[in-house]
Order: structure tokens, then C-alpha cells, then sequence
């Protein structure tokens, strides 16, 4: 039976999940997916901002379902697919980052011995929740703020993200990474996919054009800035990049945007 639980740094030290008001437990969670103690050098500084974003993500779930969303997916994409079917999962555990609706981790539940869905907003869990029961599968939900992941070391044998990094402030990024790498198992695999608008710079002579490519060369426009460079030395030296490839994507409205598509390895 699929089940939420909530996370973040004060959750971590049990070797069940604990109980939550108005929610069922289940049992037998496999210790790959089991809170345990956690060491000094694991407990991150969450970052600052938390309590604003977990408020606006909580109302946009109360007033939305999952399909009301402009990046909303009905089924897993293509390259998740691909990568799963064509490797097998025997007995191992997945983790998906930012779960929103959980179209995403209702699929890797199907496919995976132990599922993890954890997202900011208590409200996205439930309605993810409720797919999984749709859908005849049992993965576990996780309340919690990436990128401090209330887990134990080597947990995840893969880890899949479509949307959370971008959505995480700037200063965060670091850790994501240091986290990604530390739940990972040895040989384990993280696919993310991050997505920036299709936007020509103003004319390079104009104010606004130099202005423009100068904030691109420092970064000062968030998750559009996460280009393959950038995310090439986040990862360094943990993971290994297994590929980065760009492609258009058109949300269900507004403009066209470019997605960009991760593979990355931990030796």
C-alpha cells in the first residue's frame, strides 16, 4: 500500500519511517529506502527561502490537479523508458525527485523492487498518492525539501529528476550534487532533465544585448543557466557524465523551450 511520510533534516534517525497523522504506514520497507542515523558532514544547511517556496508549491496543488500544469507529462518520457526497459532493475530502488502528480514514480513503481516519490508540497504527495492506487502499484512519498535528502548513504541504485533542480535556488546546486552522489550507489545512475526558454539575445550592440549576454556569462538568471558546462562541473568529481544532449520542448502552453536531458554515473 502506497504510503506518505514527512522528511527533512528532523526525520532522519529512524529505521521506519514514523507514523503521520492521517496517513498509513506500511511495513517491510526495505532498508535501502529506510531512514537511518544520520553523520555531521550528511545534515545540510537547508537553503534559506524553504518555508516561502514549500507555502507557494502547497497552494498551487490545493487550487491544481497534475494536468493542470503547463509541464505536465501522462506518462513517463521516452528517454526514462528507454533506459529502465533496456537495463532491468532486479531488486533495486529508485528515487523520484520532485514528484509532483507522480505520473513518474507510479511508472518506476512497476519497475523497481522499492519506489520513492518525494516532493516539497504535501499536497503534490497526495495526489500522487492516488495514482499509485489507481494504478495498482505501491511506492512510498516523502515530504521533504531537495536538495537536502533525508535518506541514508547508497540508498538509490537510480535517481530521477525532471524539474526539481531548476526550481532549487542557485546556491543549492552544490548540494544537490553532493547529495545526489551520496544516495547513489555505487554504479548508480541519475537522468535528469532540465528545461530554459528559447530566447534570442537582443542585437550584441544594443544596451539590452550586452546586458543580456552579460548576465548569461555569470549566471544571474537561475535555473535557465544551467548549461552543459555548468552542470558538467557541479557534478565533477562524484559523477560522471554519461551524456547531455538538447532538445526542443513545447509545454501545453506558452513558448517553446529547450530541454535539456542528463545521464550521469557515480564509479
Amino acid at each position: 500500500m502506497p504510503s506518505v511520510f514527512t522528511g527533512g533534516p528532523n526525520a532522519i534517525g529512524y529505521t521506519a519511517p514514523p507514523r503521520v497523522p492521517g496517513t498509513r504506514t506500511s511495513t517491510g520497507e526495505d532498508s535501502a529506502v529506510a531512514w537511518e542515523e544520520a553523520t555531521a558532514a550528511e545534515r545540510k544547511t537547508p537553503v534559506p527561502g524553504g518555508q516561502t517556496r514549500r507555502r507557494r508549491w502547497e497552494r498551487r496543488y490545493r487550487r491544481k490537479q497534475g494536468a493542470d500544469f503547463i509541464w505536465y507529462l501522462d506518462r513517463a518520457p521516452t528517454e526514462l523508458v528507454e533506459l529502465v526497459e533496456s537495463h532491468g532493475t532486479p531488486g533495486s530502488a529508485a528515487l523520484d525527485l520532485g514528484c509532483g502528480p507522480g505520473v513518474i514514480t507510479a511508472y518506476l513503481a512497476g519497475h523497481f523492487a522499492h519506489t520513492v516519490g518525494l516532493d516539497i508540497a504535501h499536497a503534490a504527495c497526495r495526489q500522487a498518492l492516488q495514482r499509485a492506487r489507481d494504478e495498482g502499484v505501491a511506492p512510498t512519498f516523502v515530504v521533504a525539501e531537495a536538495p537536502t535528502l533525508p535518506f541514508r548513504s547508497e540508498a538509490f541504485s537510480f535517481i530521477f529528476d525532471r524539474g526539481c533542480l531548476q526550481a532549487i535556488p542557485r546556491a543549492g546546486w552544490p548540494t544537490y550534487f553532493d547529495e545526489i552522489s551520496r544516495t547513489l550507489r555505487p554504479g548508480g545512475v541519475l537522468q535528469l532533465f532540465v528545461s530554459k526558454p528559447m530566447k534570442r539575445f537582443p542585437p550584441i550592440w544594443t544596451y539590452r544585448g550586452a546586458r543580456a549576454r552579460a548576465r548569461w556569462m555569470i549566471g544571474r538568471r537561475g535555473a535557465q543557466f544551467l548549461s552543459h558546462d555548468l552542470l558538467q562541473r557541479l557534478a565533477a568529481p562524484s559523477l560522471q557524465v554519461v551524456s547531455l544532449e538538447d532538445s526542443p520542448y513545447q509545454p501545453s502552453a506558452g513558448p517553446p523551450r529547450t530541454m535539456t536531458r542528463g545521464l550521469f554515473s557515480k564509479p
